[in-house]
């Protein structure tokens, strides 16, 4: 039997993917400061050749890198939720990504505050949201390039 279906509406959620996320300043301290932030997404974390990249800047609020970081987290996450992957896996150098993502620390600041809130939206929506601490800017490693390559989209932002 032969029937017309909408192909959108039989959309079925794709597995997984990693998103290594950086963020970094420029470096200034006053009203022209910017944040960039960089991600780097791969269906598999030893990949040379990813499923899809971000880099952009934003101003600096005076948390510096963790904006960036921040930003680069969440948009991964809303790219990996418009693109139907039902599983994320954020690998992150930094710590609080992964304790404000997963709620072992307190969200203080607003930029905290307004990820912790997001991830939990997106996990009360069905996403799986897992979180990885990696060692920034080394060489070796499972997630080393991946890591590095999120380094250096957040530096392009700033025109680094």
């Amino acid at each position: 039997m032969n029937q017309d279906t909408n192909k959108d509406s039989l959309a079925v959620p794709k597995q997984s993917i990693y998103a290594y996320t950086d963020g970094c300043n420029s470096g200034a301290i006053d009203n022209n400061a910017f944040v960039g932030s960089g991600v780097w997404l791969s269906e598999r974390p030893s990949t040379r050749v990813p499923s899809h990249t971000m880099s952009f800047k934003s101003p600096n609020d005076g948390t510096n890198n963790i904006k960036g970081e921040i930003y680069a987290a969440m948009a991964a996450i809303k790219w990996a939720w418009d693109n139907n992957y039902k599983i994320l896996v954020v690998v992150t150098d930094l710590e609080g990504i992964m304790h404000w993502g997963n709620g072992k620390w307190k969200a203080t600041k607003p930029i905290t505050a307004e990820f912790k809130q997001s991830v939990e939206s997106y996990k009360h929506r069905g996403m799986d949201i897992r979180f990885i601490w990696t060692k920034g800017h080394r060489g070796a490693g499972r997630h080393a390039y991946g890591n590095n390559q999120a380094d250096k989209l957040a530096a392009q932002a700033l025109g680094k």
